[in-house]
């Protein structure tokens, strides 16, 4: 490991955020901020988070640390020892040898739902055929399926989107490699929120099926939440249990006042947009 840094405010990781979560909810926080950070370049946020728990549920402390690690080599081979990808991983693991650790940890069986709006809304996950986000119960194995896409497998339509995923997964690498990560647009000086709406909204945008699309809605688009309820839209509240609607509302909320939280979506959507726009039959079958 690297020396122990002086801070670790250069990459926004403050111990205080693992307090009291078991490995699975580090492991989501880890993949989550990584791929803020430095785009997708150990894999999409779900890949990273299937590398460190590879067996998708809370594990020891100590594999997670392991499978670290195992993670950081691939940067090794690419970078010098230095390298910000490795001193984010390297501060994840100074972090985690000072957090009073269980040394397993199973989430029970009769838990059906998480105990508050907060703790739902925080293991939201992405909707497998399209960039939406999807409320999940904490054992739930169910493919996660937005209000548009709750389809049955064996439609058209479900077909379709799955054949575009291989395009969509290409896509968004690319534009992960083509614009800049968070950190050097904070350290270029901009303002991380108006980059990020002037992704949504400027008709200039390196997004432009993004722009086109929300513009189609007809929605508002002044603020952050605004542009966060288009790319959600649309979530029928009149549907879902109030438990659910309590996790939109901190949703909404939440991720509206940290905007650049919502960066990797913009891209997601942007992906997903283009495979719709230019493989309306969700390319050749094999």
């Amino acid at each position: 490991m690297t020396k122990k840094p002086s801070t670790l405010q250069k990459y926004h990781l403050k111990p205080s955020i693992f307090d009291g979560k078991n490995t699975l909810e580090v492991a989501r926080i880890i993949a989550e901020i990584f791929t803020l950070q430095f785009g997708c370049q150990g894999g999409t946020k779900d890949e990273i988070l299937k590398t460190l728990l590879p067996k998708g549920r809370a594990n020891t402390w100590s594999n997670l640390d392991k499978h670290i690690n195992l993670f950081c080599k691939q940067f090794y081979q690419k970078y010098e020892q230095n390298a910000k990808e490795i001193q984010f991983l390297d501060n994840v693991r100074y972090i985690l040898e000072d957090l009073p650790q269980r040394q397993k940890y199973r989430l029970p069986e009769s838990k059906e739902e998480y105990p508050t709006a907060q703790a739902t809304a925080e293991h939201f996950i992405t909707c497998s055929l399209c960039w939406r986000s999807v409320a999940q119960k904490p054992l739930e194995k169910k493919t996660p399926l937005c209000h548009i896409h709750d389809l049955p497998s064996s439609s058209n339509e479900y077909r379709r989107r799955a054949r575009m995923k291989v395009q969509v997964v290409n896509d968004i690498v690319k534009l992960t490699k083509s614009l800049p990560t968070l950190w050097e647009i904070k350290r270029s000086g901009q303002n991380l929120n108006e980059y990020l709406k002037g992704l949504c909204l400027n008709p200039e945008s390196p997004l432009p099926y993004l722009v086109k699309y929300l513009q189609s809605l007809n929605l508002p688009l002044e603020t952050e939440k605004d542009i966060l309820q288009a790319l959600e839209y649309p979530v029928y509240y009149h549907k879902i249990p109030l438990h659910i609607k309590e996790a939109w509302d901190f949703y909404m909320e939440d991720r509206s006042k940290h905007f650049k939280l919502n960066y990797i979506k913009l891209l997601t959507a942007e992906a997903w947009l283009q495979a719709d726009a230019e493989r309306k039959h969700g390319g050749r079958r094999r």
